[in-house]
């Protein structure tokens, strides 16, 4: 494995990542992405057209975050693992969410096309592609109509089972799997400079009741901080 060092406006940290395979194909809209994090780790997006984006079939799995940071471990709830390799990574905060896609970038970026790069999707881009319809701002309030899948996140809820392997998430229209329910997703977005918060988007699997468990729910905190059910996807955008 290979270590990195970093610095810049997140301080300087250094990352163990896994061997991988060198890319040199350019990319082009209408394409879907591969890349290999390692040997036996590939990460793929999907050309989303309506959005003119690619983004993450998956949630960034514990796999392919420690092809990062070899280090992380997303613990346990209530004694039950929340580790396994295709379970989705979380214990993630807004700032290592957005260091991964920094690396990612950094390694692959100069296959996108001019002005892409990979990043955090934007709160509308998040709601879209969750709902399978292009949203022009994102909707806000603490109820909104239910567009998650109430039936998966019930057995995801503490007691009634672990977040399953990411790819055993429903597939919705655009092709992307847990979209609409499992854990809360970073998105790009600030909600209070001042406060200092970040916000967050989709239908948890524990900690917030019924109300949470709806795709369109939002939620804030600071970008220093992790929880078990705080996760990401990644997009590649302008």
């Amino acid at each position: 494995k290979d270590q990195t060092a970093f610095s810049g406006k997140f301080g300087y940290y250094t990352v163990h990542h896994c061997r991988r395979a060198a890319v040199n194909n350019e990319i082009f809209p209408g394409q879907d992405i591969n890349l290999p994090l390692a040997e036996d780790v590939s990460f793929r997006l999907l050309w989303i057209g309506p959005l003119k984006i690619w983004a993450a079939e998956f949630a960034v799995t514990n796999r392919e975050y420690r092809c990062f940071e070899s280090a992380h471990n997303s613990g346990a709830l209530d004694g039950q693992s929340l580790d396994g390799d295709d379970q989705p990574a979380v214990n993630v905060s807004w700032d290592n969410a957005r260091r991964y896609t920094l690396w990612l970038q950094g390694i692959f970026g100069r296959t996108l096309p001019e002005g892409f790069r990979y990043r955090l999707p934007t709160e509308p881009e998040r709601e879209s592609y969750a709902k399978c319809e292009v949203t022009g701002e994102p909707i806000w309030g603490e109820r909104c109509p239910g567009f998650g899948n109430y039936e998966v996140i019930e057995q995801m809820r503490i007691g009634r089972g672990l977040p399953p392997p990411c790819r055993a998430t429903p597939e919705n229209a655009w092709g992307l799997h847990g979209a609409d329910g499992g854990i809360w997703e970073w998105v790009e977005d600030i909600f209070d400079p001042a406060m200092n918060r970040r916000n967050l988007r989709g239908a948890s699997w524990c900690g917030m009741g019924d109300d949470g468990f709806q795709v369109l729910y939002h939620r804030t905190a600071t970008p220093d901080v992790g929880h078990p059910n705080f996760g990401f996807r990644v997009v590649a955008g302008m």
